[in-house]
């Protein structure tokens, strides 16, 4: 199961706090690519953004992972389900032909 993870910091991280929060973003990076349970992982320019590509096994190890995520305190996160673009679009046309439209 893939997921786009998508973080934009919303609320600012005490000043004597941004040193460890760091640090740990940096653990917590390097064990997730190192285990290949994310794929992709990037920051935004000029931005306190970033995102990723999970790949898990289950919703479960996703929750883990993500409660795991040292930024999730200071960010507004998104996680979107990712699905091969030919199958969902295999399913669009047979819903349409279904519907009575031509395909």
């Amino acid at each position: 199961m893939r997921f786009l993870i998508t973080s934009k910091n919303k609320f600012p991280m005490p000043p004597e706090a941004v040193p460890g929060v760091l640090d740990a973003m940096i653990a917590w990076a390097k064990k997730y690519t190192g285990n290949g349970k994310i794929q992709d992982i990037w920051s935004c320019a000029g931005l306190q953004a970033g995102g990723g590509i999970a790949n898990v096994n289950s919703l479960e190890e996703l929750d883990a992972i993500m409660t795991e995520f040292p930024l999730g305190p200071f960010s507004e996160t998104e996680i979107y389900p990712l699905v091969d673009l030919n199958d969902a679009l295999q399913r669009m046309k047979q819903v349409a032909q279904a519907m009575g439209g031509r395909g």
